[in-house]
């Protein structure tokens, strides 16, 4: 991966990291914009509490698209995230719903495969949207698939309580010009949801 390339998902990161985890101007609303400019889905956000195994979910009854957004630095503990699908699957019996892992650390394999299998046995398709550094992290494309407004949404929302450094404008634009370029943003890398 070339330096300028490395460089720029690096900024892209820690400008993720700089969101609160929560809310619609942390991670969980970055993960929902995101996934709306990707899908054309408009998405809610579940309030805090027992959220049923999803921090978002299509905001019409034939939008079975949902989502759980994990702002980590390192990847998720297993039973955090299997855990989710268990309670997707209990509280909503809906038949073939598909269920987006977003997060800032890469799944690893144990758990990449647990989420599919688990997914498999509740009917539920599911895709791990993580920060897997080849060929590009699929996080990254999708946040930089948002474009300016994603641009605009991590510079208004920087929390200074993260300990992350607060970054330009200009900065993630760059960034974002870097990542968009790379063959593997186009879409066509993206692996086909389980």
């Amino acid at each position: 991966m070339p330096d300028n390339l490395e460089h720029s998902l690096e900024l892209i990161r820690c400008a993720l990291l700089a969101l609160k985890a929560s809310g619609k101007d942390g991670f969980e609303g970055a993960l929902r914009l995101a996934l709306t400019r990707l899908t054309g889905i408009p998405f809610r956000l579940a309030a805090s509490g027992f959220q049923g195994g999803m921090d978002g979910d299509g905001a019409l009854p034939t939008d079975a698209v949902c989502f759980e957004a994990k702002r980590y630095s390192e990847s998720p503990k297993r039973e955090t995230v299997l855990a989710k699908i268990a309670d997707l699957a209990r509280s909503r019996p809906d038949a073939d719903r598909l269920w987006v892992l977003g997060v800032t650390a890469e799944a690893n394999a144990q758990l990449s495969s647990e989420v599919a299998q688990d997914g498999d046995r509740n009917a539920i398709s599911t895709f791990v949207l993580d920060w897997l550094s080849e060929p590009l992290p699929l996080l990254a494309v999708a946040i930089v698939a948002a474009d300016n407004e994603a641009i605009d949404f991590l510079v208004n929302n920087f929390d200074p309580s993260t300990g992350q450094q607060i970054l330009s404008r200009e900065d993630l634009a760059d960034a974002f010009g870097s990542v968009s370029k790379h063959p593997g943003s186009s879409g066509a890398e993206c692996r086909k949801p389980r």
